[in-house]
C-alpha cells in the first residue's frame, strides 16, 4: 500500500474519532438536562404530595478566599456524662393547699462520670413561673420537697425542672386543717426480727472511685417501670476501673458467659467472675457475682484475698453503659438464689441500712410501694426508694424484707410509705454500722354496708 493510501487511512480513523467524541459528549448533555428536568418534576409532585424531594444536583462550590472566608460561630458541646433529669410523679395527688409535696424525678448527673467526679447534683426548679427550691440527683435519682403556700390557687398547676422537663398535677380547694386526731388504741408491740448481721464484704470498689451503690435501679427494683426485677446494685464507674475482691475465697468461674449461662440466659452479664467465699451462711456456701467486665485479671480455681484484682469495670454483656454490676447469692450459684448485697456489704463509716417490711392491709408484701426518708427534725426528703416489686428476688433468710435502703447517715429519721393510698409512718434510728428496721403496714379496710 503506498504511503499516500496509509495517510488517507489515518485521516479518516481520526475523523471517525472525532465524530465519536462530538456524539458522547452531546448524548451526555442531553441525558443531564433530561435527568435535572426530571428531578425537577418530581420535585414538583413532591411538593403537592408530601413526599421527599429529591435533591437538586449542585453547582461547585468557589474556594473563599482569606477575606471572604467567614468565623465559624462557636458551638456549646455538652458533657457526654451530664443529662439534665426528668419528672416522674408528685405525692400526693392530688394535693392541698398548704400541704408538703414530695417530688420523684431520675436522670442528672450520672456517679463518677462527670469530670469532676461529682455524684450529687442539684437543679433549680420552677412552680409554675416561680422558682421555688431544688430537685437533688444522686446517682439517677432526684427528689424535692416542696411547701405549697396555703394561698396557691385551686386548679392544675405545673413544675419545670431546669432542662425543660415538666409535670402538671392538681391542688384541691381543700386546706388541711390542724385537727387534733385521738390516738388510736396501742398497738400491740411487733419485735424486731432476731437476725444476725453478716456485714462481710469489703467495697469491690477502690476508694479513689465511686464505691457507693447505685440509687437508681437498686435489688428487687425495676427502675419505675423500665427493666426487669434486679437481682443485684450497680457500681457506676468509667470504663477500666479496678474492681476488687470484697473476702478471701475461690473463684468458681472466671470468663465470658457466651457458651455457659450464669444469669438467665447467656450473653447476659458478658465477662464475669463468681467467687465462693471462705466463710458459710448458716452451713451454706455464699457466692458473690461481679458482671460486665471488660478484662478478667483471675482464673477459675484461683484462691484470692480480700483487695485483690478480680479485674476491671466494663459494659460487656447487655449493659448500659460501664459498671460492675454484683450480686450475692445464698446455698447455690443460681440465678434465683440472690440476696440484697446491701445487707452484706459494709455500710461506709458513720452510716447504716434501713430495712423494713412494707404490707398491705392483709399482711403481704406491698409492691412497689412509694418509701420516702426525712430527717427527725426537717421537712425535707433525703431518701425516697421503692419496695421490691416481686418474688423474682428474694428477701435475706431473716430480716424478711421488702425494703432496704443502705448507706443512710447515721441518725434518727421519718419512714412514710404510701401503701394504696394509705399513708403510714414510723420513726427509726440507724446506728453507725448497724441496721434500722421500720414494719409499716396499711391500716384495715372499712367495711361498707
Amino acid at each position: 500500500m503506498s504511503r499516500r493510501s496509509i495517510d488517507t487511512l489515518i485521516g479518516i480513523g481520526v475523523g471517525l474519532l472525532l465524530l465519536l467524541m462530538l456524539f458522547t459528549a452531546a448524548a451526555a448533555t442531553s441525558a443531564r438536562s433530561r435527568g435535572l428536568a426530571t428531578a425537577s418534576a418530581l420535585n414538583a409532585h413532591a411538593s403537592t404530595t408530601g413526599e421527599e424531594a429529591l435533591p437538586a444536583e449542585a453547582e461547585p462550590t468557589p474556594t473563599p478566599d482569606a477575606s471572604t472566608t467567614p468565623t465559624p460561630a462557636p458551638t456549646l458541646t455538652p458533657t457526654p456524662a451530664f443529662t439534665f433529669p426528668e419528672l416522674v410523679r408528685v405525692r400526693p395527688q392530688p394535693a392541698t393547699r398548704g400541704s408538703t409535696l414530695t417530688v420523684v424525678g431520675r436522670g442528672g448527673l450520672p456517679t463518677g462520670e462527670h469530670g469532676d467526679g461529682a455524684a450529687f447534683v442539684e437543679f433549680p426548679l420552677w412552680l409554675d413561673e416561680q422558682e421555688v427550691g431544688v430537685l437533688s440527683c444522686y446517682a439517677g435519682a432526684c427528689t424535692a420537697s416542696l411547701a405549697l403556700p396555703p394561698d396557691i390557687a385551686p386548679g392544675t398547676h405545673t413544675l419545670r425542672v431546669e432542662g425543660g422537663a415538666t409535670l402538671a398535677f392538681d391542688i384541691t380547694t381543700a386546706t388541711p386543717t390542724p385537727t387534733p386526731t385521738p390516738p388510736p388504741p396501742t398497738p400491740t408491740p411487733i419485735p424486731t426480727p432476731q437476725a444476725t448481721l453478716h456485714f462481710w464484704l469489703e467495697r469491690p470498689i477502690p476508694a479513689s472511685a465511686t464505691n457507693t451503690v447505685a440509687r437508681f435501679y437498686p435489688y428487687g427494683s425495676t427502675g419505675e417501670g423500665q427493666y426487669a426485677p434486679h437481682h443485684g446494685v450497680e457500681f457506676v464507674n468509667p470504663l477500666g476501673t479496678p474492681i476488687l475482691a470484697p473476702a478471701d475465697g475461690t473463684v468458681v468461674f472466671a470468663g465470658s458467659d457466651d457458651t455457659i449461662a450464669v444469669g438467665p440466659t447467656t450473653h447476659f452479664y458478658g465477662n464475669v467472675v463468681v467467687m465462693q467465699l471462705d466463710r458459710q451462711w448458716k452451713g451454706q456456701p455464699v457466692y458473690v457475682l461481679f458482671g460486665h467486665m471488660n478484662e478478667i485479671a483471675v482464673q477459675t480455681g484461683q484462691r484470692v484475698q480480700t483487695g485483690d484484682l478480680l479485674g476491671t469495670v466494663g459494659a460487656s454483656g447487655i449493659a448500659l453503659g460501664p459498671h460492675l454490676h454484683l450480686e450475692v447469692r445464698v446455698g447455690q450459684n443460681f440465678y434465683d438464689a440472690v440476696r440484697n448485697p446491701q445487707l452484706w456489704l459494709k455500710p461506709l463509716p458513720g452510716h447504716g441500712v434501713l430495712v423494713g417490711q412494707v404490707l398491705t392491709a392483709d399482711g403481704e408484701p406491698a409492691r412497689e410501694a412509694l418509701v420516702t426518708v426525712l430527717p427527725i427534725d426537717e421537712d425535707r426528703v433525703a431518701f425516697y426508694e421503692y419496695t421490691y416489686a416481686s418474688d423474682e428476688t428474694p428477701p435475706d433468710d431473716e430480716w424478711q424484707e421488702n425494703l432496704l435502703i443502705g448507706d443512710i447517715p447515721a441518725g434518727t429519721w421519718r419512714v412514710f410509705a404510701d401503701i394504696g393510698g394509705s399513708v403510714v409512718m414510723q420513726i427509726v434510728t440507724i446506728e453507725d454500722g448497724g441496721v434500722g428496721f421500720v414494719r409499716l403496714q396499711a391500716p384495715p379496710r372499712e367495711n361498707n354496708p
